[in-house]
């Protein structure tokens, strides 16, 4: 890094005020190191909780970055060994994944199959660059396989800005501790551009997004009473019966799969909704310290899209069996299905039948919160 751009970050670190602020800093580095991503974060290590996070990622639009926070929001925090690793203890220097981990290690965790390996990113390197009894604060940058893994010499500028970052982070350290009032999921869904709202397990609701508000105010379908979702009687009955098995499965376990504690109910025709049952203990309590719902609207305007080559890699689909998990995403009935494909029903159940084996799912809601998944 020479003297200008050395100039420049200082620059940028000086005019820090606000948390978004960090941002500005991330984009500078990626520019400089030829980064596809990097990220700044936090865990409050007196609650185990993630406090803070912000990323920059090059030639990635807003809607894929969300969509990769959202997927990631899901998935159990103790999936990334790397930063487990960052967590243990202070450590001096960075932390390159390809150095601390086999190969394996890495492209089997959800994380990398979901979030990761979908924006082409497969190298990490992270530092930490506070480490207290109150909290951990770490840099993270990531590569694609293409740009390949960062060496410790590339990365030898970032010693001379420690001490300015060190001590800047200092002066807003209230920006990466843990605060009821400013949670990290809170803002996370303020962001999105989907319909999105927060409840609680008896289905009050906590939070709602914009998007989730104008769908709201627009919709014949669905309502707000006493702070609780109406629907019209069939939808409302599924509803409930939701919130109580949800409820069911947290008390009764703490290790769920993403099946047992995901509910994905079509609300009608052109309208899905998906709860998430978030527990802190998994979500390193971004949403607070109870276990809370996702409630992601999706639709037509915000139609889930079909993630074709992940189901080819897992699951070997065949050409129409691809276009049927379409479809049934699209929120087609098997009927609907045959008509479109000028075939029999029964025929279309057969496909079902070799999806079911191959996804080693039972019925049709099964596979369809299997392949919300990968959305």
């Amino acid at each position: 890094m020479d003297l200008s751009q050395q100039s420049t970050v200082m620059e940028i670190l000086n005019k820090v005020q606000h948390a978004d602020d960090w941002i500005i800093l991330l984009e500078q580095l990626n520019q400089h190191f030829n980064l596809q991503a990097s990220q700044l974060l936090a865990v409050d290590l007196e609650v185990q909780a993630l406090s803070f996070s912000v990323h920059h990622g090059v030639d990635f639009d807003e809607h894929q970055l969300e969509q990769a926070a959202l997927k990631q929001i899901r998935l159990d925090i103790d999936d990334d060994p790397r930063l487990n690793k960052m967590l243990l203890a202070p450590m001096q220097g960075w932390m390159h994944c390809f150095q601390h981990f086999a190969e394996d290690e890495i492209i089997q965790t959800q994380v990398y199959q979901q979030v990761l390996e979908p924006l082409n990113l497969r190298f990490c390197s992270a530092i930490q660059i506070l480490y207290d009894h109150k909290v951990c604060i770490m840099l993270s940058f990531l590569t694609s396989p293409e740009r390949g893994a960062l060496s410790c010499s590339e990365l030898q500028p970032i010693y001379e800005l420690l001490p300015i970052l060190k001590q800047k982070i200092q002066q807003y350290r209230h920006h990466f501790e843990y605060s009821t009032m400013t949670l990290l999921g809170s803002q996370l869904i303020q962001k999105m551009n989907q319909p999105i709202a927060i409840i609680n397990l008896n289905g009050d609701i906590l939070e709602l997004n914009t998007e989730a508000k104008q769908l709201l105010e627009n919709s014949k379908l669905i309502q707000i009473k006493q702070r609780r979702f109406a629907f019209n009687d069939s939808s409302q009955q599924q509803f409930e019966l939701n919130l109580i098995e949800l409820e069911r499965q947290h008390k009764r376990h703490h290790d769920l799969s993403y099946a047992e504690r995901c509910k994905i109910m079509i609300v009608d025709d052109h309208l899905f909704l998906t709860l998430d049952l978030l527990s802190p203990e998994k979500t390193h309590k971004i949403f607070g310290l109870r276990p809370v719902l996702l409630a992601t609207f999706s639709g037509l305007k915000h139609k889930p899209k079909y993630q074709r080559e992940i189901c080819t890699q897992l699951f070997m689909f065949t050409p129409v069996e691809h276009k049927i998990c379409e479809q049934l995403l699209e929120g087609k009935t098997t009927k609907e299905i045959a008509l479109s494909h000028d075939i029999q029903a029964d025929t279309v159940k057969k496909h079902l039948q070799a999806i079911f084996k191959k996804t080693k799912t039972h019925r049709q809601s099964e596979l369809i919160q299997l392949l919300m998944q990968f959305l």
